[in-house]
């Protein structure tokens, strides 16, 4: 179950907080928008820190933070230039599946370099 942690906080994280996203998103409620950023960065820290084989901490953070400041110029980007404000539900859409895409990708690769484990047999 231990090892096991990290993996279920990135989960509920990630989930609440594209959950969160897509709700404040639509409405504009800076709190809450800015508390589901944080979610979703603490889901990408939760995974670095799992596969971190070497301080995990400080790469969960930087994980953490590199994830938030991108996730925040992706929405300037798609809301504000493409999109021009007009169309907000399409725009957390598209947010929450490229980060949902993002999680994916950002976990295979992060597990990759670990074994498999052997089975009792």
């Amino acid at each position: 179950m231990k090892k096991n942690l990290p993996f279920l906080i990135a989960l509920v994280c990630a989930v609440a907080g594209s959950a969160l996203f897509y709700y404040t998103f639509t409405t504009w409620i800076p709190v809450l928008y800015f508390l589901s950023v944080l979610l979703l960065g603490l889901a990408a820290g939760a995974i670095m820190f799992r596969f971190a084989k070497s301080k995990p901490v400080l790469k969960g953070l930087i994980a953490c933070a590199a994830f938030i400041a991108v996730f925040f110029g992706m929405t300037f980007l798609i809301n504000n230039i493409l999109l021009h404000e007009t169309h907000a539900k399409q725009a957390a859409g598209i947010i929450c599946g490229i980060t949902l895409l993002f999680f994916i990708v950002f976990y295979l690769l992060c597990s990759k370099g670990k074994q498999p484990r052997k089975g009792l047999a």
